[in-house]
């Protein structure tokens, strides 16, 4: 697994990623609410919105397959969510708040990749620290984001054991398999947790996570 999957482009020389950590932080966050707070009826607005992200977006020089990619990745999930919306709402304005919902979310989460795209998760974690967020929060994300690799790892190998062994009878049995993986996997990492802290705790572990170069 590509341990820069998240930040890959993050090393920049645009506009865009020298930029301060806290202000790109900060802007995001605001344009999501923004966003998120627009009535569908205010469409110069949303017009306005939409060319924002776009132009930022251009600004930071990024590929845009890798725009695309990355909300095409998160596109089921929210059409699964949207599709729900007109049995609630009835369809004739079901169809509407659904189709919003989509346009809202697909905006937001270009935001938020522009944001993770063009600053390294260590400034991100810095800038979220020296913006009050508490300090367990951060703890958890720089260990979330340093251990998934390891985690996809040992899927990764377990995988390729299940595929050397079995002979796939049914999709009953496949889905029996793979919820032991799940559970195999969280005795793992919970294992792995115990002798990492451990391990902390007798290097001098004070509960704040260290900053790193470039981290500022």
């Amino acid at each position: 697994m590509q341990v820069d999957f998240l930040d890959r482009y993050s090393r920049g020389t645009s506009i865009v990623h020298r930029c301060d950590a806290r202000i790109k932080l900060l802007v995001a966050l605001g344009l999501v609410a923004i966003i998120v707070a627009t009535p569908a009826s205010w469409w110069q607005l949303v017009t306005a919105e939409f060319a924002i992200v776009l132009v930022a977006y251009a600004a930071a020089r990024l590929p845009w397959s890798y725009l695309a990619t990355r909300l095409a990745s998160t596109l089921p999930f929210l059409l699964l969510l949207a599709c729900g919306i007109p049995l609630s709402h009835g369809l004739d304005r079901g169809w509407d708040l659904a189709g919003q919902l989509l346009a809202r979310s697909l905006l937001s989460l270009a935001v938020m990749i522009t944001l993770v795209a063009t600053t390294p998760f260590g400034q991100l974690l810095s800038a979220l620290s020296r913006l009050g967020v508490p300090q367990v929060f951060t703890a958890i994300l720089a260990f979330m984001y340093r251990y998934m690799f390891v985690l996809v790892d040992e899927l990764e190998k377990m995988r390729r054991a299940k595929l050397s062994r079995t002979f796939y009878p049914s999709l009953w049995w496949e889905l029996r398999l793979m919820a032991n993986f799940v559970g195999i996997l969280f005795v793992r990492a919970f294992e792995r947790a115990e002798r990492v802290y451990a391990a902390m705790c007798a290097r001098g572990w004070t509960g704040r996570m260290p900053e790193q170069d470039g981290d500022r």
